[in-house]
């Protein structure tokens, strides 16, 4: 890759690209390609990691960094995803998609990253492709005492509006089969 970035350089000029799909194994070279691909075309950027919880850390904080991937229209991650995965990382990013190769996405989890999530100015869009929706769905219930003042659009639709703090808007939070989906409204 190091030559790869030479030649990218020497060019002084950026590429149109719309669509990128890279793993990541022990390393991070791949990723040295983003800084020369032209801002705000991409759509879509999809990662395989393949790294245990602290090297993907890293890794997650760097990519939060780049601003390909915060500008791209979906930032899409195929991991492992635990309570030290940094989901603040990506709190700049405009869509972002998580999936999990070897299963659901644990409830908790999925509870601590939208309650992160929620705060970001900038994130339109959050799915979570595999999830352990029934226990989601009791948790954001609550038992009558809803998490983040969500409203249920109505019983049993497994819709909920949460409001946005300081805003007339609102994030409506989808929990439709093993789906996860928070988008702006």
């Amino acid at each position: 890759m190091p030559r790869f970035q030479q030649v990218f350089e020497s060019l002084n000029h950026q590429l149109h690209v719309e669509k990128l799909t890279f793993r990541t194994w022990k390393r991070m070279e791949e990723t040295m390609i983003l800084p020369f691909l032209k801002s705000r075309t991409l759509k879509k950027i999809t990662i395989y990691m393949w790294e245990s919880d602290e090297p993907m850390r890293e890794k997650m904080s760097r990519l939060g960094q780049i601003t390909q991937c915060r500008e791209a229209e979906m930032l899409k991650i195929h991991g492992k995803y635990g309570e030290n995965f940094p989901i603040d990382c990506f709190l700049n990013c405009h869509g972002l998609t998580l999936s999990d190769y070897r299963s659901f996405i644990r409830a908790e989890t999925t509870i601590k990253f939208i309650g992160v999530l929620q705060t970001s100015t900038v994130l339109e869009s959050f799915l979570v492709e595999k999830n352990d929706s029934d226990e989601l769905l009791k948790a954001i219930r609550g038992g009558g005492r809803p998490l983040w003042n969500s409203v249920e659009t109505r019983p049993g639709s497994c819709i909920f509006k949460i409001p946005i703090a300081n805003s007339d808007k609102f994030w409506k939070l989808d929990l439709s089969g093993t789906m996860v989906h928070l988008k702006r409204q």
